[in-house]
């Protein structure tokens, strides 16, 4: 009989509007080689130990680094492309902040641009760095109502929210049979800036409706630009439809500010006017899409924060934030829920239309991750997500059935499989997609799925929130 082990990693995600061009040639045509500047850097910079941990996206051998740069010229927004390889991702970028920009000898250094290259490739059995030596450029498609942005993901986020308002008011719901469903399509544009729909192998429910939709979109005015070239990066478009609700665009973050209820006189605001360094929320870089500069913490059983952080697109702003942040008496600031497993919200700027101004919490935000039966206990939001993977890992030891892959005659070797379900409200796994090598793994991994023990929902500011899930495991058969 043929053996098999499933390796888990959990990722949370919650999509929305996503793009890809995984189909470029980074191999090929952005020219890495071991032994450049970038590559030895790396080598000297991280342990072998951790490179050998490289888990690659399913048909590639490569991975990828990409990230954004600020008006003093610094990366930011740093993103590497592995599933679970959590130590070698944070110990990566953290080593590429250290990297002197310019020795990357980018031709052109813009915020509007994102910017890729290869780090990580596979040779024989290995992992190896193989960096880059020429820098992947890419710009996005601009439509009229986002020209004044000026940053690659706002600029993408303007896009997203301007179709998604011209989605709810073209699209005609009533079409719809289903009480509860995510509209799910893809996208390109063409070379005219006309949206396409992505062909699937999978028939698409709405096809026409959706179509017409798009068909009235209006024409973007620069087309996106990847590599010199026109972009053709795929975008991932999910409409959430529940029938019996209003069916428009609602901006984000009404139910948190409600929850929060934001002010610019409360303790911490006036303390922070006096700590923080004058003329810093100049620098902030807020706008009307990303408009808010928030800080996210956890605290430890004695209430002492840690893994504190800030969506600062400048390392001088978050810098001065946590340093004032540490100073403030935990004790002052109203928490209505207290958990090592929560992750708190902590909102420092927002832009009031003209500028950015200081603007802190009166009640601390938060959110709290679902929770797998016997995981009550967790002393961190870390240790509540390892224990979830490894309830769900458990539960595939008692129930997927053993001798399947040996019934199918899979060859020996890693086979990828990929799990994206939701956690509702209630705590029930629903909405289940299954990517296996076999359309019977396929079948097999949903009736475990659908017979796993319902959770504890996840919760935010009070409120349980509907939370999907990305799992990706390895099926190793020897």
């Amino acid at each position: 009989m043929k053996n098999y082990l499933l390796l888990f990693s959990l990722l949370s995600f919650l999509m929305s509007f996503s793009q890809s061009n995984q189909n470029f040639d980074y191999e090929k045509l952005s020219y890495p080689n071991p032994k450049n500047e970038l590559s030895l850097f790396f080598k000297k910079e991280i342990p072998r130990k951790l490179l050998r941990k490289a888990n690659y996206l399913k048909n590639k051998n490569h991975i990828l680094l990409s990230f954004n740069i600020n008006k003093e010229n610094k990366p930011y927004n740093i993103e590497v492309s592995s599933y679970g390889s959590v130590e070698l991702e944070a110990e990566v970028k953290k080593a590429f902040e250290k990297y002197p920009l310019e020795k990357l000898n980018i031709k052109d250094v813009n915020t509007k641009n994102n910017y890729t290259l290869q780090i990580i490739s596979k040779k024989s059995s290995y992992n190896i760095f193989n960096c880059s030596t020429k820098i992947i450029i890419e710009t996005p498609p601009i439509c009229e109502t986002c020209e004044d942005l000026e940053y690659f993901e706002d600029i993408e986020s303007c896009l997203e929210i301007e179709f998604k308002k011209h989605f709810y008011n073209t699209f005609d719901f009533s079409v719809i049979t289903e009480n509860d469903i995510n509209i799910y399509f893809e996208l390109f544009f063409n070379k005219n800036g006309d949206l396409i729909i992505k062909d699937s192998k999978k028939p698409l429910k709405y096809i026409d409706e959706i179509k017409k939709t798009i068909a009235s979109f209006p024409l973007i005015k620069t087309l996106g630009t990847f590599n010199n070239g026109i972009n053709k990066a795929v975008y991932g478009i999910s409409i959430p439809y529940q029938k019996g609700e209003e069916n428009v665009y609602k901006e984000p973050e009404t139910y948190s500010d409600s929850f929060s209820k934001p002010t610019t006189d409360n303790d911490f605001s006036i303390y922070l006017a006096q700590k923080l360094p004058e003329g810093i929320t100049e620098k902030a870089n807020l706008n009307r899409v990303n408009n808010k500069l928030n800080l996210f913490f956890e605290l430890d059983n004695n209430d002492k924060p840690f893994n504190i952080r800030t969506s600062a697109r400048s390392n001088y702003i978050e810098n001065e934030i946590i340093a004032a942040f540490k100073q403030y008496p935990i004790e002052k600031l109203n928490f209505t829920d207290k958990s090592p497993i929560n992750s708190y919200i902590l909102q420092i700027f927002s832009f009031d239309g003209s500028k950015s101004i200081i603007n802190t919490n009166t009640v601390i935000n938060y959110q709290k991750i679902p929770l797998f039966p016997g995981c009550e206990n967790s002393i961190s939001s870390e240790e509540a997500k390892k224990c979830f993977s490894k309830g769900v890992q458990m539960h595939f030891m008692k129930k997927f059935n053993a001798d399947l892959p040996n019934q199918l005659g899979l060859s020996k070797g890693r086979k990828r499989v990929y799990i994206g379900f939701k956690i509702d409200k209630n705590g029930d796994i629903v909405d289940i997609k299954v990517r296996a090598p076999h359309i019977r793994i396929e079948e097999e991994v949903k009736k475990v799925m659908q017979q796993m023990p319902r959770v504890k929902p996840g919760y935010q500011s009070g409120k349980a929130v509907n939370i999907k899930y990305s799992i990706p495991f390895t099926l190793i058969v020897s």
